[in-house]
């Protein structure tokens, strides 16, 4: 892909205006014959970084949680695996905050997808015990409020999974 770049500044946000380009930066004007001059290859790949989207939404995620505000974090969530689909965090709390609206289907989905995820990646997780008991924990909450007896099987289910000694389920 060819870009035109300012050979005063060295910007490359140059507009077509009255028959000139004009350097949106310094305002130098240049005819469609020394814009062809200027001319530059540009190649390449283009990452975005999204990391401080990322950290903003997991900021109004948690926040959302811990008020409580289950659909709101659930909305948060989803715009989290928009842009991480392979997070898996995002897929299990996304699905914990499902279970509270009441799809009690969308937390187990969750913790399978994450375990999935987990396994897949090889992610290292220092204190998986602690992970498992966090998400049983959760789903004996859920089937406290409930009575759903198929949710304390699952948690139960959580608690039994194998890992290896590198903490990967």
């Amino acid at each position: 892909m060819q870009k035109i770049k300012c050979e005063l500044c060295g910007s490359n946000d140059l507009k077509k205006s009255d028959g000139e380009y004009v350097c949106q930066y310094c305002g130098a004007k240049y005819t469609l014959e020394e814009a062809r001059k200027l001319m530059v290859e540009i190649s390449g790949t283009v990452k975005i970084d999204n990391s401080d989207k990322i950290a903003n939404y997991e900021t109004l995620a948690y926040r959302a949680l811990d008020d409580k505000d289950y659909k709101k974090a659930d909305e948060y969530y989803g715009k989290l695996l928009e842009l991480d689909s392979q997070n898996w965090k995002y897929i299990y709390y996304k699905g914990l905050c499902e279970a509270q609206l009441g799809d009690y289907a969308a937390l187990i989905k969750g913790c399978e997808r994450s375990f999935n995820v987990i396994k897949e990646k090889s992610i290292i997780i220092n204190d998986i015990e602690k992970v498992k008991f966090q998400m049983a924990n959760d789903i004996f909450e859920i089937e406290t409020k409930n009575r759903d007896a198929h949710m304390i099987k699952f948690a139960n289910v959580i608690m039994s999974m194998e890992h290896s000694r590198n903490n990967v389920l």
